[in-house]
């Protein structure tokens, strides 16, 4: 038995040393390039500079992304290790790598889009100057029509296989499937209602015109104003526990708990910033290569 005991505590030991080299051997060879946040970060666009910015929930450390292929960005997804960027007049949806890695173009051609949303591994995008939604596949194949016509779509949002969709120029918000079916009104009081999230079973909207951001269920009732006085709002996201707001018109990031209180500045280091997303990374030291080892390690562990 001793034996045995021994055994296993001398596997312990050469799983955690083959774990530390592995952590070294990666740092080392990620030396020559950019790592990837460790930490939740906030993704930022400015339309007015076409920059794509990374930084702190907080604010803080803000370093800008390459922004090739970009002109005049709106609003932005993440999909992994990537943001996906809708980029209005160029008509150019461009995935742009955290890593600060080059950005490329993966879909090209539309009218001018300004929503985009990501769910189910599929990029969902409101091509605002055609009036048309689809979704697609992050390298922009696989390309299905989700809804047409002669309506001014901006932010989209996409929860438990809905579609939910501003209507800018009606001030309603439409809640349809993922294919386009049981198109629904489910408000027409917000003025000019720009983006949206859904957090839970609540649906926040920013209101351009009013500065206002509001919250309602998904079935649009119960609406709220959580937020007044912005000047601008235009993109909204959230980490599950606060909201994030940028304020076109007033060149800042603002943040707040869910139910509005807290609402505090947190950057001005963005020049109109319209779309805003939230990034939470994977445990870092248990990617990539080292997936097996970490998998190695945890299960030496529970031996006793």
């Amino acid at each position: 038995m001793r034996s045995h005991r021994r055994l296993r505590r001398a596997a312990r030991l050469a799983a955690a040393a083959a774990l530390a080299v592995g952590v070294a051997a990666g740092a080392a060879t990620a030396a020559g390039a950019d790592p990837l946040p460790t930490a939740p970060s906030l993704i930022a666009t400015s339309w007015e500079n076409s920059t794509v910015t990374m930084m702190g929930l907080d604010g803080s450390g803000a370093v800008p992304l390459d922004a090739t292929g970009l002109d005049g960005p709106q609003d932005v997804a993440i999909i992994d290790d990537t943001a996906y960027v809708a980029s209005f007049t160029n008509g150019n949806v461009v995935a742009v790598p955290l890593d600060g890695s080059p950005a490329h173009v993966v879909i090209s051609g539309l009218a001018g889009p300004e929503g985009i949303a990501a769910a189910g591994g599929r990029l969902y995008v409101a091509d605002t100057a055609s009036g048309t939604i689809f979704s697609s596949l992050p390298d922009g194949t696989d390309r299905e029509t989700i809804a047409t016509g002669n309506v001014v779509h901006t932010g989209i949002a996409v929860h438990d296989g809905r579609v939910y969709v501003a209507n800018t120029d009606a001030n309603e918000i439409v809640s349809m499937t993922t294919a386009g079916e049981d198109p629904t009104v489910i408000t027409d009081r917000i003025n000019t209602p720009r983006d949206l999230d859904v957090v839970g079973d609540r649906l926040f909207v920013t209101g351009y015109l009013d500065g206002t951001v509001v919250a309602m269920h998904l079935d649009g009732s119960d609406p709220q104003n959580v937020a007044t006085g912005i000047v601008g709002p235009t993109g909204i996201a959230s980490d599950g526990e606060s909201l994030f707001v940028t304020a076109d018109q007033s060149d800042q990031i603002i943040t707040m708990h869910l139910d509005g209180s807290g609402n505090r500045v947190i950057s001005t280091a963005v020049d109109h910033p319209v779309g805003i997303a939230v990034y939470t990374p994977e445990n870092p030291a248990c990617t990539g290569s080292l997936a097996s080892l970490c998998g190695m390690f945890g299960s030496l562990g529970s031996v006793g």
